[in-house]
């Protein structure tokens, strides 16, 4: 099977001072992976990167990705490594070519630090993308240095994952429901019950205004389902209409709800959701 597909295989199968059971078919799973991960590394062609939400999104997770990873091999843990270099990374990039990102920006953001994780576990492959794509040395000799955070990245790790909410709620009202829409009407908190609710989770409910106060018991009922992780929902949402429409196959529309306008009040990190 060689050297490299046989690491691979015994990396993700099993942990340090496990039993690990030589099953054919898992190890047909595993060289179909590797497959197409040196599918993608054949066809790479740098291409420079142009900031778009889906690769900052895609480069924010390889950076947490990047230090699990070294907290893994710092532990021993070397199935979670495996695991999270080479199945989660590949996963994030369908993810994200999904949201319109190109395949080689993507990789030109995380290329050089790609081979070199992968490196411990498929070695001979590594080195040959190390000399094809990023310089005449050796991979093996090479460091990695821990990932820097400068804060956007958890943030917009956040969103994308509100976004997929919001995509898994629609489908489970139209199962419910029986409706297949032609359109979706997503309706997110306008500013004054943002403010509403972060003056209640700062203060309290004894300094709400009269108005206020009429929502408290909604508030109370929804409260665990509330949450302000996403700064600016509309915004968020209105970016990425053309991929919830395309993923529905619906148009979607993106409105900004006030107190008392809509039967169904939206709260922040809980919009109303109306399929027609």
């Amino acid at each position: 099977y060689s050297a490299d597909i046989y690491r691979l295989y015994v990396a993700v199968s099993a942990d340090i001072g496990s039993t690990m059971d030589w099953n054919e078919n898992d190890l047909s799973s595993v060289i179909r992976k590797y497959e197409n991960f040196a599918e993608i590394m054949e066809n790479f062609r740098y291409a420079k990167p142009e900031g778009t939400r889906p690769e900052r999104w895609f480069e924010a997770r390889f950076k947490k990705n990047l230090s699990i990873f070294m907290d893994s091999m710092e532990s021993y843990n070397l199935r979670n490594a495996a695991i999270t270099m080479f199945y989660d990374v590949m996963n994030d990039l369908k993810y994200a070519e999904s949201r319109g990102a190109g395949r080689n920006s993507l990789l030109s953001i995380i290329m050089r630090e790609w081979i070199i994780s992968m490196s411990v576990f498929i070695p001979h492959t590594s080195e040959e993308y190390w000399h094809r794509y990023i310089q005449d040395s050796f991979v093996s000799t090479s460091t990695l240095e821990r990932p820097s955070f400068q804060g956007w990245e958890e943030a917009i790790i956040s969103e994308e994952e509100y976004l997929q909410e919001i995509i898994g709620d629609i489908r489970e009202i139209g199962k419910a429901t029986g409706i297949s829409p032609s359109k979706v009407v997503i309706s997110v908190a306008g500013n004054k019950l943002v403010e509403m609710v972060r003056k209640i989770n700062n203060e309290g409910t004894k300094n709400l205004d009269p108005w206020e106060k009429h929502f408290v018991p909604e508030f109370m009922k929804n409260r665990k389902r509330i949450s302000q992780r996403v700064n600016d929902e509309f915004s968020l949402l209105q970016e990425s209409r053309p991929y919830i429409s395309d993923t529905l196959g619906c148009t979607v529309e993106i409105i900004i709800d006030e107190p008392g306008k809509s039967k169904k009040t939206a709260w922040p990190g809980r919009p109303s959701i109306v399929l027609q």
